[in-house]
């Protein structure tokens, strides 16, 4: 339901449209209508238009190509010796479209024409009537007439295609024109009646080639990145089709290709909300329905973008009900469908969007009212959907669940044929949904239960700097209804490990802690090849790094070849980082509940986190529900919606009333969502007399973990960073380096991320930086030029055990993600370290330094003798009478994993 084909709803049909333009020839001018005259051209990649008022051929900077006009005459242009990414292409494609331009030759002359797309036929003609006799020029109408066989046959069709044809378009260059050629049988491959996957790929790797030439043009760069990601989407991958959609977007916006730029832009918009990603997908859904972006857009396209941007509104509004309907796109879609698969998507999309929002009559009304021919045009995904909105209507028309299990079968069905894992979530928070409206608790628990199983494999199927966290987070309404349903049948415990789980889950592969490089946590095959990278990766680092430190020396010109080089390089680190996270977590210990409750088994400490509430019957969120569980016992309680501070002053004074926090040492918060912001430990708490206030820690809800780490040295590490700019971080490092030796620690002044041996504590002073998509390129500049930053730290995964960082943002969150996303404190901890001590907001340096020194003035002797836990819960506690004594301290938490 959110496919984009480069030739709008269906081949067959745009090829028809295209014959009914009247067949022409330059040399018979009593075929072509006299006015308005209508331009085809010949021997070019495009028509380049050097400003507003002035188009010329587009072939290769400073060569000369012929343009035929509807009078026959023939005249020569150029295209200006500019890059290819620059100024405008005018692209002949098939349809009503028709734009006034005024043509400019390279002598002067002046003709006022409208550029009109040009149909195959009008090429055909010109072969037919023998009037090209230039190689080059043949070689590109031949070109184009096997274009319309690739259109009608897919893959297979090129590979039929004669060689002396391809042979031809290589010796004359027209790359643009084979790029065509290859982009053509890709979207069959993809889009056609029968799907070939295979012949795509085949396809898209020849597009591959093109573009490692660099002589190509525009629209290759484009096709090969659009292409690409629709065949990522077929592979039902989530994450990549993203950054082929968002290349394809800007080359298409950086060389005025509009009607691909809108296209590119639908189609990201609909991967991201794949992703959970919804913000952003709103922000390209109303640019490409600006109404400049719209003017563009041929008719055939037309309704296939609205039907995409409509799916993209029913996708949000399956997680966020109370978001707006679709409806106007819905109704532009329908009066702009000119072939049966565009009307066969408005009226399912149509009717998806009414069951949605619980109006079934209507939602049956566009179901039936779809012929057969329309429904002829649907695919396997597109039915799991008729199918569960047969099962809603049925449900809530008065049928009951046994009415609505038939479809919700067949939706399963077809879900699992097409091993759809997005479809077969779907399929089952629908069967859940319809079950809690029927009363069937217990089995819209296990329902729920699935889907919980099938969400994370979902998850960890995105890369962790991909959004895999807002996905985490997107499903939070269907994890609010499972929690309220444990609540309802008295099952507390199911309840908070559900809310729990939903936070962490997909953070587990992550946590060096659960992924072991041991002989008997990964098998040798796959630990090895990590190794591998890992080295790789140190060795090119430190290559880039010495290369910076050198730059200085560089000319302008060839800082510019060294700064695109090292960009590139930079690029290829990131993704061996991806590639080593993505083997080792594959190799990691399931989440478990009682890794995280069993710290607050003791009476002494407890646990403390949060969710959003089910919503009401109008899709409205009325609050949150907080979980406190302190020895065996869970307690729930409700507050209602409000700004994220005055709900915790509320939570924690219920807690206060009721007696919770007496006799309390520890509280373990977890924070969720908004929560994440809300320093807990600085809220105005009113303890009963004589009760002295809890030490606060801060949790990933990971929990102790079971995996066999490396024993910390007793050594520590004082890192100073790049100290630009902060005048006392010279004087925190020197007192933190004294007040740790007369502690008896061996102090180091180095740390690399592959060392082998992990100091006990590392404290680290200099900048630090927060940013990327929910935090992930986030960092520590160690030294001008050099950083450690969040994907290097988790791949390398050999954290010290407990890290102090005196940096500007090292505990920042993103409140739109479930887990307040990566920061440098969570990255610490998932790369293994125990405790991470950190300031969540920017500090100023002196604050930072005098922090430090009040710090370990209060690290006892005998902590380090007893060994990390000892050091951890001696840290804590000074953190904690740091902040009683002091509020300046606020900003720094605790962090554990």
């Amino acid at each position: 339901m959110s496919a984009l084909a480069c030739g709008g709803d269906g081949r067959s049909e745009a090829e028809a449209k295209a014959s009914e333009l009247p067949a022409a020839s330059p040399s018979s001018p009593s075929k072509l209508a006299p006015d308005p005259i209508e331009l085809a051209f010949v021997g070019c990649d495009g028509l380049f238009v050097e400003s507003p008022s002035v188009v010329v051929c587009a072939r290769r900077p400073g060569t000369r190509a012929k343009i035929l006009a509807g009078s026959g005459v023939v005249m020569d242009a150029f295209r200006p010796d500019l890059d290819d990414g620059l100024g405008r292409i005018w692209e002949v494609e098939e349809g009503p479209s028709v734009v006034t331009r005024t043509l400019r030759s390279a002598s002067g002359a002046v003709a006022r024409v409208e550029l009109r797309e040009v149909s195959l036929a009008y090429l055909d003609a010109i072969l037919g009537d023998g009037v090209v006799t230039e190689p080059r020029e043949a070689a590109l109408l031949n070109c184009a007439r096997a274009v319309r066989e690739v259109y009608r046959g897919g893959p297979q069709a090129l590979e039929r295609l004669s060689e002396p044809v391809l042979g031809e378009l290589a010796d004359h260059g027209e790359v643009g024109c084979r790029g065509r050629l290859y982009a053509i049988a890709a979207h069959a491959g993809l889009n056609g009646a029968t799907m070939d996957l295979e012949g795509a790929g085949v396809a898209l790797e020849a597009l591959e080639a093109l573009a490692a030439e660099r002589v190509h043009g525009a629209e290759v760069r484009f096709d090969r990145d659009y292409y690409g990601a629709q065949l990522e989407q077929r592979l039902g991958k989530l994450d990549e089709p993203v950054e082929g959609f968002t290349r394809a977007r800007i080359a298409a916006g950086r060389t005025w290709m509009h009607r691909r730029y809108v296209s590119a832009l639908a189609m990201e918009a609909t991967a991201l909300a794949r992703l959970g990603r919804f913000a952003e997908a709103r922000e390209l859904r109303a640019k490409a329905l600006d109404e400049r972006s719209l003017s563009t857009l041929p008719e055939n396209l037309r309704p296939t973008v609205f039907n995409t941007l409509a799916w993209v509104q029913i996708l949000e509004r399956e997680e966020v009900p109370s978001e707006p309907e679709p409806q106007a796109l819905l109704r532009r879609a329908k009066s702009a469908a000119l072939t049966n698969s565009s009307r066969g998507r408005a009226r399912l999309n149509a009717a998806v969007a009414a069951a949605q929002s619980g109006r079934y009559d209507e939602a049956r009304g566009e179901l039936e009212a779809m012929t057969e021919a329309e429904r002829g045009t649907l695919s396997a995904h597109d039915l799991v959907f008729v199918e569960l909105t047969q099962a809603r209507i049925k449900a809530g028309g008065g049928g009951g669940f046994a009415a609505a299990r038939v479809h919700l079968e067949r939706a399963e069905t077809l879900a699992s044929l097409g091993r759809e894992n997005e479809d077969s979530l779907r399929v089952l928070l629908t069967r859940a949904e319809l079950e809690v409206l029927a009363g069937r608790s217990e089995d819209a628990r296990g329902s729920y239960a699935r889907a919980t199983a099938v969400s994370d494999a979902l998850a960890s199927s995105i890369a962790p700097d991909a959004g895999r966290s807002l996905f985490a987070s997107s499903h939070s309404r269907a994890v609010a209804q499972h929690a309220a349903l444990a609540l309802a049948d008295d099952q507390r415990e199911e309840a908070l490990c559900t809310v729990l789980g939903a936070r962490a889950r997909h953070l587990r592969g992550l946590a060096a802690g659960r992924r072991s490089l041991d002989e008997a946590g990964v098998e040798a095959r796959t630990r090895g090849r990590a190794r591998a990278l890992l080295l790789e990766h140190a060795e090119r680092r430190e290559r880039l790094a010495t290369e910076l430190a050198d730059a200085w020396a560089l000319s302008a010109e060839e800082f510019a070849a060294f700064e695109r080089r090292a960009k590139d390089e930079g690029e290829a680190l990131d993704a061996l980082e991806r590639e080593v996270m993505s083997l080792l977590e594959g190799e990691g210990e399931p989440w478990r509940c009682e890794a995280v409750r069993s710290s607050s088994r003791t009476g002494s400490a407890a646990l403390l986190t949060m969710f959003p509430r089910e919503l009401d019957a109008l899709g409205r969120r009325p609050g949150w529900r907080f979980f406190f569980a302190r020895g065996d016992a869970v307690t729930v309680f409700e507050v209602e919606d409000g700004a994220a501070e005055a709900m915790a002053d509320r939570a924690l004074g219920w807690l206060v009333e009721a007696g919770q926090l007496d006799e309390l040492e520890a509280i373990t918060v977890i924070p969720t969502g908004v929560f994440v912001d809300v320093d807990f430990h600085a809220r105005p708490l009113s303890p009963r007399k004589g009760r002295s206030s809890p030490r606060w820690r801060y949790g990933l809800g990971l929990g102790a973990s079971e995996g066999s780490r490396p024993d910390a040295s007793r050594g520590a590490v004082v890192l100073a960073g790049d100290p630009d700019g902060l005048a006392e971080a010279p004087r925190e490092i020197a007192a933190v380096r004294e007040r740790l030796g007369a502690l008896e620690l061996s102090v180091e002044g180095s740390w690399t991320l592959g060392a082998e041996a992990t100091p006990l504590l590392l404290h680290y002073s200099g900048h630090g930086s927060y940013g990327g998509l929910v935090g992930w390129d986030s960092a520590l500049l160690v030294a001008p030029g050099r950083e450690v930053d969040a994907r290097g730290l988790v791949a390398y995964g050999r954290a010290p055990a407990i890290a102090v960082l005196g940096a500007c943002d090292a505990g920042t969150s993103d409140p739109r993600a479930i887990d307040g996303g990566m920061n440098m404190a969570t990255a610490f901890l998932l790369a293994g370290a125990r405790m991470v001590i950190a300031p969540r907001d920017p500090v100023d340096d002196s604050l930072a330094r005098e922090f430090a020194e009040l710090l370990y003035a209060r690290l006892p002797a005998e902590a380090l003798e007893e060994g990390p836990e000892a050091v951890e819960a001696a840290l804590s506690a000074a953190l904690s009478a740091i902040q009683r004594q002091d509020p300046r301290f606020a900003k720094w938490r605790a962090w554990v994993p």
